[in-house]
């Protein structure tokens, strides 16, 4: 139930605002990028417009093999940097991201119920779990390489390059059976390596808890609990879900949703992946869809839908 719901990932929470607090204080004003010695720093070091020269130098190095590249344009800046990367042979997106001891260690990730996790986070979770899902059936755009280099940054983290396939968006509206043809074989699949179990309510938790309102966040967080304790009694089936499927992970090519974006991939009931597309009604090219058309391609039932 959602009162059972007791997560032991105070860490890893601690770390992540950590790091939270560390980009929002924006540019750095050091005269070197490579001065501070902490993992966290790192992230802000990457996301700091001054390091794109490095960033440029590193994605030639990782380049595969035969591939020669023609030009490089910066597209975007997140929790990674990423660039369109054009060369003789195709077009990739290639991205840009800080590595940490979690990424090749068992990772300190446990979600609420206390299972240990062995599978790899940042980039490198990314790269096995869309091989993975792919190999399932599932349609995930697949990683062609992932390399990682250290002394980049600092003593604790260096910087890992993801190789995917550049695909066009058609940006047309995702329709609920390009969703269900997406995820229904993810659902099915099972990945090499332990998932966390249902890591959502410990990520929730620790965003509220940076709240000034205590009360608003102590009566959110019941309400939230209440609910999941629903979700949990009517879910007919668990198994590894997306985790964070809207439209914003999913690009439409060749009239197929390809879903990418798998670090929030957990086992959980598998109804939860609708919770994202049905709070995101109206929103990105999300339809506002309906219960009886998602139930329709999915195969939920009414309560599971309900309870989404």
């Amino acid at each position: 139930t959602g009162a059972e719901l007791v997560s032991r990932t105070g860490r890893a929470a601690a770390s992540c605002r950590r790091t939270r607090q560390l980009i929002r204080k924006g540019p750095m004003s050091e005269t070197t990028l490579l001065e501070t010695e902490t993992s966290a720093d790192a992230w802000a070091k990457l996301r700091d417009p001054r390091f794109r020269p490095t960033a440029e130098s590193i994605i030639e190095r990782s380049a595969p093999p035969g591939v020669r590249i023609t030009s490089m344009t910066h597209v975007r800046t997140a929790h990674y940097v990423a660039y369109r990367v054009d060369a003789a042979r195709g077009a990739w997106l290639v991205r840009v991201g800080v590595t940490a001891p979690s990424d090749s260690a068992p990772a300190d990730n446990s979600g609420p119920h206390g299972t240990s996790v062995n599978m790899p986070t940042g980039q490198n979770r990314e790269y096995r779990l869309a091989r993975a899902f792919a190999s399932a059936g599932s349609s995930a755009i697949v990683p062609e390489r992932y390399i990682t280099f250290d002394g980049y940054l600092d003593d604790h983290a260096g910087i890992d390059v993801l190789w995917m396939p550049f695909l066009e968006d058609s940006g047309v509206p995702v329709t609920a059976a390009q969703w269900a043809q997406a995820l229904i074989p993810l659902h099915a699949s099972r990945p090499a390596g332990q998932l966390p179990v249902f890591t959502n309510r410990a990520k929730t938790m620790e965003r509220m808890g940076l709240w000034e309102d205590r009360e608003a966040a102590a009566g959110i967080g019941a309400e939230y609990d209440a609910a999941m304790a629903r979700l949990f009694d009517v879910a007919t089936a668990w198994g590894p879900v997306h985790g964070d499927a809207h439209c914003g992970n999913v690009l439409v090519a060749d009239g197929k949703a390809m879903l990418f974006d798998f670090d929030t991939v957990c086992w959980a009931p598998l109804v939860w992946d609708l919770t994202h597309l049905i709070t995101r009604a109206g929103t990105d090219r999300n339809t506002g869809y309906m219960a009886g058309e998602l139930k329709a391609a999915f195969g939920f039932t009414d309560e599971e839908v309900d309870a989404a």
